[in-house]
């Protein structure tokens, strides 16, 4: 905006995100003026813009994968010089030195060392011999992840009990992820979703937190920060869980493109149109995969609707999220006055969570911060998706605040037994990473503990532990067996069992004053989303109608997704082609 008050400047800006000027860089500007470009990485290979004379060159790019800047490669350098001087003369200005460019690597290090392995790893156990660890595996690539991250990875699906622990084969679980084509903790969501009855609300969340933010990046941006800060607020809906903004912003679209005002309400929200397209052709995609599984039954008990009995209800939903979303769990210590992880000792609420914003106060620091907004809220337990651990303190990104026993029942291996309860006296013993967690604060009335694992525990009475953990198990019990016979339906005794939770967590809730916002489970309107940038496909709802063609109707959103995520998923035929070219001893590229 400083650049733009300048009369003989005529600056434009570039970004796949960005709604305004979509077309002006490719115009000359008014004779006397000078138009400035300033563009993200898009420029250098993607869009050839013929009048320009000079490049700066800044040397750097975002790697998403890390949510970081980093040096570019020899090759990009290269690529930008080319920018300039396609219609006339040019130059070029770089912001680093020539010894810089001399140290800078050829090509830029490969996708698969800078991202999350945790998908790649368990689709490895598809291709690699039963006597090779996906260590071992993924080493023999011709340019390899770190080990410690396929470690980590391989921790991470041990943990969410989609591998073995003792030898990594693929559990019931596992296999089941591995159909889906997202991260395994949202197919992870998704199955619980199904168990708990409340699908579509669950798959709407999965869609979104698997994509970018819906909100569109603009010029003006002092002005609309404080705009886009009062639509998350009121999509929140005094919830203060960034889950639900992204529930609300799904369905207040599809009405207004139902409406024929999808145009109008883009704007009027700055919400990007390509990314809730993208995420209704995502829905249509999981929802054939679960039926094509047995999941999701095309009539009669076990159909769409009956798997929707409870989606109304947000403590539930809450529970399928966590159910996927472990470890990624956050509490309040009260004493220290700090929020904290399994793995950090502090960390703080990101400013764009909508929790953060709704601190009134002019608080300097993202530490005062977080303070006051967990503070105000009547839990100490926060359920998140990311960690941006740019700052010198992590911060927590797209939050939703949780009661206790949602974590009590959902957090933790799915099998806990009676040995997990101890008598409080022994709370000592327990590794703690608090300084205030001496033992001091147990009430002495409160005779057992509930260790969920090495950093969560909860101390009551023996009887209200006893039962609890009873619940737990039942319900665990239930998700293996839904997992072991996906076409067999829920039997009265399952169905009681899970009534029994859906009131525990709903008065838990209510007993929190944790606000439940009506009608969060709508369910998806029939529209053409694909209407104006992709071939013609129906949505979710008429895919239910149509069960048997719902994968190959999302072809060109699944090309979208593939493209966006870097992941392509085998379809069946793929996959038995691919494993018989393998053993044949050809090596796939």
């Amino acid at each position: 905006s400083m650049l733009n008050k300048e009369p003989d400047l005529s600056v434009i800006c570039l970004h796949s995100r960005l709604v305004e000027c979509t077309d002006s860089f490719f115009k000359s500007p008014p004779s006397g003026t000078r138009k400035v470009i300033l563009s993200t990485n898009i420029a250098e290979a993607s869009i050839t813009i013929n009048d320009v004379s000079y490049v700066i060159d800044s040397g750097k790019i975002k790697d998403f994968s890390h949510e970081k800047n980093q040096w570019i490669s020899k090759k990009s350098a290269i690529h930008r010089r080319g920018r300039a001087g396609h219609a006339r003369p040019g130059m070029v200005f770089c912001t680093y030195t020539s010894q810089m460019y001399e140290s800078l690597n050829e090509n830029l290090t490969p996708e698969i060392t800078r991202r999350s392995l945790v998908e790649i790893s368990l689709q490895c156990k598809l291709l690699a011999p039963s006597n090779t660890s996906i260590v071992e595996f993924l080493a023999k690539c011709p340019e390899p992840p770190p080990v410690s991250s396929t470690r980590f990875a391989v921790h991470a699906l041990r943990e969410m009990e989609a591998l073995n622990p003792s030898n990594e084969d693929v559990t019931e679980l596992g296999s089941h992820l591995l159909d889906l084509p997202i991260d395994p903790h949202l197919g992870k969501m998704l199955l619980y979703a199904i168990t708990l009855k409340c699908l579509d609300p669950v798959l709407t969340l999965v869609c979104c937190v698997s994509l970018p933010e819906p909100f569109s990046l603009v010029l003006n941006t002092n002005i609309v920060d404080q705009k886009v800060k009062k639509i998350r607020s009121e999509y929140a809906e005094g919830t203060f869980s960034d889950h639900m903004i992204r529930l609300r912003i799904f369905q207040a679209w599809q009405k207004a493109t139902e409406e024929g005002n999808e145009e109008e309400f883009c704007k009027e929200n700055n919400i990007s149109s390509s990314v809730m397209n993208t995420i209704t052709g995502l829905r249509s995609q999981l929802l054939g995969h679960l039926r094509a599984s047995g999941f999701v039954r095309p009539r009669g008990t076990g159909d769409i609707k009956s798997l929707n009995q409870y989606s109304d209800n947000w403590a539930v939903v809450k529970g399928a999220l966590l159910a996927g979303y472990y470890p990624n769990l956050a509490r309040y210590d009260k004493k220290a006055l700090r929020l904290k992880t399994a793995k950090e000792k502090k960390v703080n609420i990101h400013p764009s969570c909508v929790l953060s914003q709704s601190v009134k106060l002019k608080l300097s620091t993202s530490s005062e911060i977080t303070k006051s907004a967990m503070s105000s809220l009547s839990t100490e337990w926060l359920m998140f998706d990311d960690m941006d651990h740019l700052c010198h303190v992590p911060m927590v990104k797209c939050v939703t605040p949780i009661s206790p026993i949602t974590v009590l029942l959902f957090a933790g291996p799915n099998r806990l037994s009676s040995e997990n309860i101890s008598d409080s006296n022994m709370f000592l013993d327990y590794s703690s990473d608090s300084d205030s967690e001496d033992g001091s604060h147990l009430d002495p009335s409160y005779s057992s503990i509930l260790k969920l694992d090495d950093w969560t525990a909860f101390h009551s009475h023996g009887p209200l532990i006893n039962l609890a953990l009873n619940l737990r198990q039942k319900l665990s019990a239930i998700f293996l067996r839904r997992l072991q016979y996906p076409k067999k339906t829920m039997s009265q005794s399952d169905d009681f069992v899970i009534k029994i939770c859906v009131e525990v967590l709903a008065r838990e809730d209510a007993v929190l004053n944790l606000v439940h916002p009506p009608d969060i489970g709508q369910r998806p309107r029939a529209i053409d989303a694909f209407r104006k940038s992709f071939i013609g496909c129906n949505n979710s709802d008429v895919v239910e109608e149509n069960s048997s063609e719902d994968s190959q109707a999302t072809c060109a959103q699944a090309i979208e997704i593939s493209l966006y995520r870097g992941v392509w998923q085998f379809g069946n035929q793929t996959e038995k082609k691919l494993l018989k070219a393998v053993k044949q001893g050809f090596n796939p590229v």
